[in-house]
């Protein structure tokens, strides 16, 4: 069943989300002027936080990347410093974009936020399989990495993935479109008509042990077709790590489910005071409580309808 998640997006401050946010963040949040979580990262922060498998759903601009990444990379932080030498190495972040140029992008903004604290790689002709090894985030697109391990020892490949603690698809409809896919077999794991994601996904389950294996995907729309194709492939871990179907995490469907709850929330006050079963005070106080609830989330709605208005003006389309 679906997770459906409401928050308040008030004056709640990131770093209350994220109590653990290191300085390094907590200045390029500064530096940007980033105080208060837009609606997704008031929901995400601190769902992803806390180890939690997400579909983030929120369009473009929204802020989706910061939402997976601050609570990735405070993970990555702890991980490493943590880290006690054992043979599963220290833990990493695996981030997958459908092209190199979001990938570098990612990269970049990963950077501001780790300021040289942790090692960050992306695939370039730079890049080594050593520097992927000592990184503790990855961006890479899965065509890349899939290039990558085929040319590298089975075992290297094997200690690589089954150190990641925390594995992002971003922009999920991109990564795993409806239509088959037809293009070159990357690796022995993508099956036929299977996506380079996919099959990184199906190598992943295989050579990663770890119980707190995190599983987050981000993207505008996260069409049920491409969810269902991520969620096929998890379906198949013997270890049974990932609740199916994904939480998924949207703000404008959680508005909606808050506003309905405390409708109904409403209704049952108003009927059990007239079966007699509530005092005057309680009754007053708790229908009280019900309307701010139902009028917060409608300014809410309608605040978001008249930003959908003003960007269909400006765009010069006509009204209905």
């Amino acid at each position: 069943m679906e997770d459906k998640v409401a928050a308040d997006v008030g004056n709640v401050a990131i770093e209350e989300l994220l109590p653990a946010l290191p300085m390094e963040s907590r200045r390029a949040l500064l530096e940007h002027q980033i105080s208060a979580p837009s609606p997704i990262q008031a929901l995400a922060l601190p769902h992803i936080s806390s180890g939690k498998h997400a579909v983030l759903i929120s369009e473009t601009g929204s802020g989706k990347t910061l939402a997976y990444l601050l609570p990735a990379l405070q993970r990555a932080r702890e991980a490493d410093e943590d880290s006690d030498g054992t043979s599963t190495g220290p833990s990493s972040v695996m981030i997958l974009t459908p092209t190199r140029e979001l990938a570098i992008q990612t990269l970049a903004e990963a950077e501001e936020h780790c300021q040289g604290i942790l090692a960050l790689a992306t695939l370039s002709a730079r890049t080594s399989w050593w520097n992927l090894m000592d990184a503790s985030v990855i961006v890479a697109t899965p065509s890349d990495l899939l290039d990558v391990f085929d040319h590298e020892d089975a075992e290297e490949v094997k200690d690589l993935l089954g150190r990641v603690e925390v594995f992002v698809l971003d922009e999920l409809d991109e990564l795993l479109p409806k239509r088959k896919y037809v293009g070159r077999k990357l690796a022995r794991y993508q099956d036929p008509g299977m996506w380079p994601a996919e099959g990184l996904v199906k190598r992943l389950m295989r050579n990663n042990e770890r119980e707190t294996l995190q599983v987050v995907a981000a993207s505008a729309t996260a069409y049920r077709s491409s969810r269902l194709r991520l969620e096929k492939v998890l379906k198949q871990d013997k270890l049974k790590r990932f609740p199916i179907p994904l939480p998924r995490l949207d703000p404008q469907r959680s508005s909606a489910a808050s506003l309905e709850a405390a409708a109904a929330a409403r209704d049952v006050i108003e009927d059990a005071f007239c079966m007699g079963g509530l005092t005057d005070a309680s009754a007053s106080e708790k229908k009280l409580s019900l309307d701010q609830e139902m009028h917060r989330v409608s300014r809410i709605k309608k605040h978001k309808f008249k930003q959908a208005c003003q960007a269909r003006d400006s765009a010069g389309f006509p009204e209905d």
